[in-house]
């Protein structure tokens, strides 16, 4: 019975860490105000292409380490090095090409690499007589997440209005952060 109630804190963790790696698909929200700061659209696709590209690559590579780092480490470094990437992002005052494209790019796109594959490969250990449903769960909160993020950053949150760029990178960074840490904690094997 501990087991079976346990796995519903393991899909709530696997959701929640997925609605923050989400966040890759919210890039759309930037461009607008980046090409606003001079920003060619071809340099934010930049951005959002090497976010996609290192996610993958990246995704690979945590895939062969999760049996050796185990699931918790292999979310736990996904989530700070995401965390990580939007505030670098951030400290280049949110408009400067290079920062962000190393921020939300590359060290973001790692980020999400690291820890995608744990939700997916946690839950299905957990829910074995419904692999398809923990799945599609898991990568619905990596779909849910993306519009969250949209939504808060313009027009449920108005936060890059309110705050900035720099200052919506580095609230993303560190709410992706928090919450991923927090969400690895339930990432654990069955027993």
């Amino acid at each position: 019975m501990i087991a079976h109630r346990h796995r519903w804190v393991v899909a709530v963790g696997a959701i929640v860490i997925q609605m923050c790696l989400g966040a890759i698909y919210a890039w759309s929200v930037f461009t607008t105000p980046l090409q606003d700061e001079g920003w060619s659209k071809v340099e934010t696709q930049i951005v959002f292409s090497t976010g996609l590209g290192t996610f993958a690559l990246v995704m690979v590579y945590a895939g062969k380490k999760l049996r050796t780092w185990g699931p918790q480490r292999l979310a736990f470094s996904g989530g700070l090095t995401l965390g990580a990437g939007y505030t670098i992002a951030a400290i280049g005052g949110g408009d400067s090409f290079v920062p962000v494209l190393i921020g939300v790019g590359l060290v973001g796109g790692s980020g999400i690499g690291l820890a995608y594959v744990v939700p997916i490969a946690v839950g299905m250990r957990w829910f074995p007589d419904h692999k398809g449903m923990i799945s599609g769960v898991a990568v619905a909160g990596f779909g849910f997440g993306a519009m969250g993020w949209i939504k808060v950053a313009g027009t449920w949150g108005d936060l890059i209005e309110r705050i900035g760029l720099d200052g919506t990178f580095l609230t993303y960074g560190i709410v992706f952060a928090i919450v991923v840490v927090l969400g690895s904690t339930t990432m654990k094997m069955p027993p």
